[in-house]
């Protein structure tokens, strides 16, 4: 009980909605204030209502919708920063790497990749770094290669132009020539050259050995030849006195074989030495067969006093009728091998 009496005046309004046991009044008003009312039935005829200013509801609300934008505003902002501080601390890496693929695919094999992470960045970064190191070393390999290159070309060169280009014409002899070089620069070489009017020198010889240390002792070996070779008649003699300076300037290992012959053109007699080389065949048109002839068996070279190689020195002499046939070869023949792996001999 209280000592004043207070009278409540409210207006309800149409606009009542239902909520379970509880009537909301959304258009209610209480001293012509606007509010909202909400109204439970107690039962036994008794019910309990509340009303609520709604300018005041409506003013928290306001208050409460502009926290949560400016919360989801800061929140946005914030998410976006550690977007960019995390996006970075990933992409950045990656652009770094990106760009030292790019440095070293541009031919800068000596740039080494930055990235010195334990993650898998880095390994990717150590791995390119290796792929680096093994690039260089190639690139050097390749360079060197292409500085040997182009000194086997000039050796290859000059070989080929120290061969005979035509082979000789004489009158009742048919006489030819077959050279296929190899991929390397070798010490195979033959040559034709007049003695004198009546006599014709040929020579196939084969130096030991590959590259340019074989190319050029089998250019010493062609000098050597041709000039002891000027007005002598002597194929045995030949090879001695070729063999007494060559043996003095040779490297030691390497070693000359060579096949000599002299043709005497008016008689058809063919005088014929050897120093270590492969045999001459002799083919004979009225047997039809072959005969190897070899008269020596020291190359040139080995014998550093020469005394050994002289006494063992000899010609052969050798006529040859119409229709026979003499051939010489090297040792790229001998050594050719089949399909099946076999020697072709």
């Amino acid at each position: 009980p209280t000592q004043t009496d207070t009278k409540l005046e409210v207006e309800n309004s149409p606009n009542t909605t239902q909520s379970g046991d509880v009537k909301i009044d959304r258009g209610a008003s209480v001293k012509g204030i606007p509010a909202y009312g909400f109204t439970r039935d107690l039962g036994t005829n008794e019910s309990i209502s509340i009303y609520l200013d709604r300018a005041e509801i409506q003013s928290r609300k306001n208050s409460l919708l502009w926290s949560i934008l400016g919360i989801s505003v800061v929140g946005i902002v914030l998410a976006i920063v550690l977007a960019f501080l995390i996006g970075g601390s990933i992409t950045k890496p990656l652009q770094t790497l990106m760009n030292d693929i790019q440095v070293i695919s541009g031919g800068n094999f000596d740039h080494r990749p930055a990235a010195r992470s334990r993650d898998e960045l880095g390994i990717v970064a150590r791995l390119l770094g290796d792929m680096a190191t093994g690039l260089k070393s190639a690139q050097e390999v390749w360079l060197e290669n292409q500085g040997r290159k182009h000194d086997l070309d000039i050796a290859k060169e000059i070989q080929e132009n120290l061969l005979p280009k035509h082979v000789p014409r004489i009158a009742g002899y048919d006489v030819s020539a077959y050279y296929s070089p190899s991929k390397e620069v070798g010490g195979d070489y033959y040559d034709f050259f007049l003695v004198d009017k009546t006599h014709l020198g040929m020579i196939c010889a084969d130096v030991s050995g590959k590259g340019i240390p074989g190319s050029m002792v089998m250019m010493m070996a062609k000098a050597l030849v041709s000039y002891e070779a000027q007005d002598n008649l002597s194929p045995r003699d030949i090879f001695c006195k070729v063999n007494r300076t060559l043996a003095k300037d040779i490297k030691r290992g390497m070693v000359v074989t060579a096949f000599y012959l002299l043709l005497d053109i008016p008689t058809a007699r063919l005088t014929v030495a050897s120093a270590g080389h492969t045999p001459l065949l002799l083919y004979r048109a009225a047997t039809t067969q072959c005969a190897e002839v070899n008269p020596g068996v020291i190359a040139l070279g080995v014998d550093k006093h020469g005394r050994l190689f002289e006494r063992n020195m000899k010609a052969a002499v050798l006529q040859l009728p119409r229709g026979h046939r003499a051939v010489r070869y090297t040792y790229g023949y001998t050594y050719a091998m089949r399909a099946t792996g076999d020697a072709i001999g």
